[in-house]
């Protein structure tokens, strides 16, 4: 049968400075017991902690054969003298020279990536955004630049469109100061330049309002 290992309450616990600058817990030793038929240890130097666990503990397997630990020379008396924790020791491996040279070139391709990228998207921005300016009216043109909306009226109703792309179409009943709205709709194309979309959205309603809003979702 297996031993049971039991712990009595510490009253208190003294924590031992070592000669190293390690702290053990000095009454674990004195405190600690085992049950079944196994010894008691007791009154163990405080600096043989672990050890005197591991070297005179024994246990019993099914077939009655006793196992015992490994010397105290080499088990939790050694962590409790020798163990030491470096913060430096979790940095990053140094790298070889041939090994920087590469991240070097590769973060220098990302690089020139995003840039070019974000060369392009601009570009295709101030294209589209030409564009739908080349068929708002000067009314609308002049909305645009100064409130970024243009409205389109279709058959007594006021539409405006918003600069962006998602839920930007508003139905709206003009007031005095103020315009009330009635109406969100969602409906755009997707993956191009908010000034292709602002300009679809546009001619959509225009072409075939009735198709817009049936495919729209409204709020």
């Amino acid at each position: 049968m297996p031993v049971a290992y039991e712990a009595q309450p510490l009253e208190s616990v003294e924590l031992v400075t070592q000669t190293d600058g390690g702290v053990i817990w000095s009454n674990w030793n004195f405190k600690f017991f085992s049950g079944g038929t196994s010894s008691v240890t007791t009154g163990v130097a405080s600096n043989q902690i672990w050890a005197a666990w591991n070297n005179s503990i024994t246990c019993a397997t099914t077939n009655a054969t006793t196992l015992t630990f490994p010397s105290n020379s080499i088990v939790w008396n050694a962590w409790n003298s020798q163990f030491t924790f470096t913060v430096s020791n979790l940095g990053r491996v140094k790298e070889t020279d041939e090994q920087k040279q590469a991240r070097l070139l590769q973060e220098q391709k990302w690089k020139a990536e995003r840039e070019q990228a974000d060369k392009d998207r601009k570009e295709a921005e101030a294209k589209a955004e030409a564009l739908l300016l080349q068929n708002l009216n000067d009314i609308q043109k002049q909305q645009f630049k100064k409130h970024g909306f243009f409205k389109v009226h279709i058959g007594g109703k006021i539409y405006k469109v918003n600069r962006g792309v998602s839920r930007n179409i508003q139905l709206i009943e003009e007031k005095t100061d103020h315009d009330k709205v009635l109406r969100t709709y969602c409906a755009y194309p997707d993956g191009v330049p908010v000034g292709d979309v602002l300009l679809t959205q546009k001619l959509w309603l225009e072409a075939n309002e009735a198709e817009f809003l049936r495919i729209a979702n409204a709020s």
